[in-house]
């Protein structure tokens, strides 16, 4: 609901890492050109999310931090944690999963 409450039906989120399903159950599109994050997986597929994210000027990220293959997601895709951390912060926590709000510049 906090997700569905804050935005517009029209408007994108972006899901990190590996759960799509949340596009699903906030009845919101995500804000790149990935449907499935496993997709991105070169460093210019993770600036490319990057860009559209700063294109689209996404409000909100679900961030679930869970490792993959039991490799840490900060590992896995370093660019795309480093930029959330700082252009996003913490509005929500629910256990591992977070809800990022942009940063206002």
């Amino acid at each position: 609901h906090f997700i569905r409450e804050r935005t517009a039906p029209s408007e994108h989120i972006f899901v990190f890492s590996y759960s799509p399903i949340y596009y699903f159950l906030t009845d919101r599109t995500n804000s790149t050109r990935f449907d499935f994050f496993l997709m991105p997986n070169t460093r210019e597929d993770r600036l490319r999310v990057i860009a559209d994210i700063e294109r689209d000027k996404t409000r909100f990220v679900i961030y679930d931090g869970a490792s993959l293959w039991g490799v840490p997601i900060d590992v896995m895709e370093p660019e795309i944690v480093r930029y959330l951390k700082d252009s996003y912060v913490e509005t929500l926590s629910a256990g591992a999963v977070k809800v990022l709000e942009r940063r206002e510049k």
